[in-house]
């Protein structure tokens, strides 16, 4: 996703931490198995519905550039553990655990694509740096079909759920696909459907040798301010709509910008791998941060 200082501001949120929880023993899984579950000293971490034992933290939530703790102190009922599972531990194998995002409410379970992507009408998960979708090789699109077409109706939902961005990558929302959509005429209060424009299995054959300069930001860094990159004055491109239909054309100005950075993201480049080497170690700060939430919020390979 891009965004730009003329069309936006971009805010700054806090990192968020989460504290070890504290996990049960071999006993206490065995003894809550002999009483049909009930487990004292349990806390809830509110959004997932999956119980910790643990000190009674709950976990972490933002609210614009704060961060808040959440406690539970009471003893609350845990989900049966079945004996199996016990055994399983006693035998030295550990059941498997479900890994919490801590203030986010998503339970992180595996690398598929999100739930309902294409199938039902919903605003999704903008990934953040260094999510490994934003890497990864994003296949083409085969099919074009109605799943197709709600998909690009989810990434203008989500688009248009951000104040700031005009335009969306579908690995942004960890789908590997090599599939854009922006809308460079969009205005806060009103988006402009009209000129929204969807475009898959994008190719640039061409671009001007003239560069401009530009300063950018994306929604998978919400808290880089816009930073000086530079681009080509025009590109050309080719490419299919959603009905499938193959179209070339040209963008010049800050279009041309926009696609260049929605195209770069089709090929697992970020606008902050563009950013001049004088201007790094300024960012540099502002990287780590990102790397530390995204490691507090489940390690070093979260799922989405």
């Amino acid at each position: 996703s891009c965004s730009f200082p003329c069309r936006c501001s971009s805010g700054r949120t806090a990192p968020m931490t989460q504290r070890r929880l504290r996990r049960p023993s071999v006993a206490h899984l065995a003894a809550a198995a002999a009483v049909g579950g009930c487990f004292a000293g349990s806390c809830l971490l509110q959004w997932s519905r999956c119980w910790l034992a643990g000190s009674g933290f709950v976990g972490a939530s933002t609210g614009g550039s704060s961060v808040r703790l959440v406690w539970d102190a009471s003893a609350l009922e845990r989900p049966l553990i079945t004996a199996a599972a016990a055994a399983a531990t006693e035998a030295g194998k550990r059941p498997q655990r479900r890994k919490i995002v801590s203030g986010f409410g998503t339970l992180i379970n595996d690398d598929d694509k999100p739930k309902g992507w294409n199938t039902r009408p919903q605003v999704l998960k903008i990934v953040r740096y260094p999510h490994p979708a934003l890497r990864r090789e994003n296949k083409l699109v085969e099919k074009f079909d109605d799943k197709l077409k709600q998909f690009a109706e989810n990434l203008f939902s989500t688009l248009y759920n951000d104040p700031t961005g005009v335009g969306l990558a579908a690995p942004q929302v960890g789908v590997n696909l090599r599939m854009l959509v922006y809308n460079i005429e969009r205005c806060q209060d009103d988006p402009l459907r009209q000129f929204e424009r969807v475009i898959i299995n994008p190719r640039i054959v061409a671009k001007s040798d003239e560069l401009a300069k530009l300063d950018e930001t994306c929604l998978s860094f919400p808290n880089i301010e816009p930073t000086r990159v530079w681009r080509a004055n025009w590109v050309e491109m080719e490419g299919f709509d959603l009905e499938g239909k193959p179209f070339k054309d040209r963008f010049e100005g800050l279009e041309a910008a926009a696609m260049q950075h929605e195209f770069e993201h089709l090929e697992g480049v970020v606008f902050t791998d563009r950013i001049e080497a004088e201007l790094q170690p300024s960012v540099r700060p502002m990287l780590d941060e990102l790397i530390a939430d995204y490691k507090a919020r489940g390690g070093s390979q979260p799922k989405l």
